[in-house]
């Protein structure tokens, strides 16, 4: 139980990162856009 909840923690943190790498990109399309328009 305690190792299922270790990789759970470990998944979820990963998981996090990518989607504020993800977001943090789109950001800046977004504000590159804005600017050209």
């Amino acid at each position: 139980m305690m190792i299922i909840c270790f990789f759970t923690i470990i998944f979820g943190h990963l998981l996090l990162k990518k989607l504020k790498n993800f977001l943090e990109k789109i950001d800046i399309y977004w504000i590159r856009y804005a600017i050209l328009e």
